[in-house]
Formats: structure tokens, C-alpha cells, sequence
């Protein structure tokens, strides 16, 4: 017969609960329901969608009421959603990073592989009713995942993409975010472009309702860099209060909402 541990922290089977009085365990703080924020776009209904990475699901927030409901929960095929984007029908579309998997959500629900042939799929982008890609790795590269048409290669040489946006010049925008930097590249592919240097640690790029480039820092400081491209040329850097951040989405008022891997 095995000898009495005497006071621990664990029960028999291994568990968390306590036996001795001199330990408590006592919820402090509720349960995050955004955990693990990476990827976020407002669907067709006007609700903000969450791409929930390590929480491996993806929820729909109502901004006016802070009504926070799961749409795509952890006991689907999605693993490791990071980010996500709109089709013109409503579709939703999911970059599952781990696994290396792009996936369609339908209106009705329903979820569908639309490739497995991409490496570290991250940012994610629809134009209408075209979808791309980008990978999160050394040498990536920026492609198009239409269902049907199979992956184009639109660009490679990526230095770690990440969140991209369609600008209003008609151009895929995206950042590398090991040497700092916001490339563009045209839709049918070609030569990428060198926007901007010297960025802070960039993450997210995002325009907002006036056509002035933003640009997300994943770092501590929160810093939010502003490129007026297509008009005086200027930038500007504001120093912001949320770390981590890792995406951002405009509303039809031009506020932004963004979202942090560590908050």
C-alpha cells in the first residue's frame, strides 16, 4: 500500500484540488472570452470577428453591447486560427497557421478545406470574390487561394508577412516584419514594391476610411505609424497604450479597434 503524500496541492488522480488548508484556489478575475486575439474583421451583420490563435476558436463581438458569442469553436477542424477576412457572398475566410490550412466558412455555417499547400499562413486578404494569402516565415510568399483557381504566386522573398490590406490603388499592401518594412504587390503579381522603411516592429497594415496607410507595432510600446501615401507623403507616429497588438479593423466611422495577442 502506497504511504499517505500527506498535505499537496494535487489529488490522487493527479488534479489540481487541494487537501491541505493551506491552500485555497480562488477566481480572482472572469475568464477572458477574447483570449488569444490575433486576426479581426466586421463581418456582413456589422459584428467584429475575433481569429482567437491560442484559444483555437474565433468569436463574433457585438461592439454596441459587448455581446460576445462563438462561432467557430475548438472541436472543429480549425486548429489555430490567426486571421480572417470577408468574401463578397459573406464567406468567411480563416488562415490556420500550424497546421498550414486555409478554410471557408460559408453563411450557413458550413466549414471547408480551401487548400493545405501553403506554409505558415497568416495574413489574409479578400478582393470580391478572390482570396490571398500571405506566408509568416523566412523567404515567404504572397499568394492567391481562390477556391478553384488553386495557389498563385503573387510574391516571394517575405521577411515574416503578416496582416495585409488592399490599398486604394488597387495593390496588396503587407509588411515584413523582420527588416521593418510595408511592401506593395498588384493583384495579377509582378515585382513587389518598397513603400515604407524604417517602421517599428510592424505587424498589421491597414487603411483607414480616408486612404492613409496604418501600420500596427507588435511591440510594448504600442506604437501606431500613419503614412498619408496618396496625399502629402506625411508620417506620423503615435505612441498607443495596448502591447501586443497583432491586427486592427476600421468601422464605417473610421474608429479603430485592434486587437493584442498579450492584453
Amino acid at each position: 500500500m502506497r504511504a499517505d503524500p500527506g498535505p499537496t496541492r494535487y489529488d490522487r488522480t493527479g488534479r489540481l484540488r487541494p487537501r491541505s488548508e493551506r491552500w485555497r484556489i480562488e477566481r480572482l478575475t472572469r475568464a477572458n472570452p477574447l483570449w488569444g486575439s490575433n486576426g479581426i474583421a466586421f463581418g456582413p451583420d456589422g459584428r467584429l470577428y475575433v481569429a482567437q490563435y491560442v484559444a483555437g476558436r474565433i468569436s463574433a463581438v457585438d461592439i454596441g453591447s459587448g455581446d460576445v458569442e462563438v462561432v467557430v469553436d475548438v472541436d472543429g477542424p480549425v486548429q489555430s486560427p490567426d486571421d480572417l477576412a470577408f468574401g463578397a457572398d459573406g464567406s468567411m475566410y480563416i488562415t490556420d497557421l500550424t497546421p498550414g490550412r486555409v478554410w471557408r466558412r460559408a453563411p450557413d455555417g458550413t466549414i471547408t478545406l480551401v487548400t493545405e499547400d501553403v506554409l505558415a499562413p497568416n495574413g489574409i486578404a479578400c478582393v470580391g470574390d478572390r482570396v490571398f494569402v500571405n506566408e509568416m516565415r523566412p523567404g515567404g510568399r504572397v499568394l492567391e487561394v481562390t477556391p478553384g483557381t488553386g495557389p498563385v504566386v503573387l510574391a516571394d522573398g517575405l521577411a515574416m508577412g503578416n496582416a495585409m490590406q488592399l490599398g486604394p490603388d488597387g495593390c496588396l499592401y503587407y509588411p515584413h516584419m523582420v527588416t521593418g518594412e510595408v511592401h506593395r504587390v498588384p493583384l495579377d503579381g509582378g515585382a513587389p514594391e518598397l513603400v515604407a522603411e524604417d517602421v517599428h516592429a510592424p505587424v498589421a497594415v491597414r487603411f483607414d476610411r480616408g486612404g492613409v496607410l496604418t501600420v500596427l507595432s507588435r511591440g510594448e510600446e504600442g506604437i501606431v505609424t500613419r503614412i498619408d501615401l496618396f496625399g502629402s507623403g506625411d508620417r506620423t507616429v503615435v505612441p498607443g497604450e495596448v502591447s501586443g497588438m497583432d491586427n486592427a479593423a476600421f468601422d464605417t466611422e473610421n474608429r479603430m479597434f485592434v486587437s493584442s495577442f498579450a492584453a
